[in-house]
């Protein structure tokens, strides 16, 4: 009655809480994916407080580097906002999914080879790069 055609459940819920939820429309799990770990209101990659055109800066790719080593990818949303992801993306596609479960989802962040991505999604087996499960 809200007029939703699926919904697409958070990586944060375990297999067990999937499988509980009742809907009237179908349910989708992502697969692959960095997660999300930070939203800034404000454009950290242009300098122009009111740009709404978004300055050139707004379209470069940045990371921010930890003590450790890992790159964490900081890009601009479509509200002029910083999004700063998860080093490494979440995948899942090797493990059977939850009987609830009607479709699988895959969010394309920053990856050079988003065709690699789809191949190991399609064959579900587990990929030859860096990942985490959750």
């Amino acid at each position: 009655e809200l007029g939703f055609g699926a919904l697409l459940l958070s990586g944060e819920l375990t297999e067990a809480q999937k499988n509980r939820i009742k809907s009237p429309v179908p349910l989708g799990d992502a697969v692959w994916g960095r997660a999300p770990l930070m939203l800034i209101e404000n454009c950290v990659m242009g300098v122009r407080d009111n740009c709404f055109g978004c300055a050139e800066g707004c379209r470069k790719k940045a990371s921010l580097t930890d003590r450790t080593g890992e790159s964490f990818p900081v890009l601009p949303d479509l509200y002029h906002r910083t999004v700063i992801y998860n080093s490494r993306p979440t995948y899942r596609a090797d493990r059977p999914a939850a009987e609830k479960i009607s479709f699988r989802a895959i969010y394309i962040t920053d990856e050079k080879d988003a065709i690699k991505v789809l191949k190991t999604v399609k064959q579900g087996k587990a990929p030859d790069f860096k990942f985490t499960r959750k």
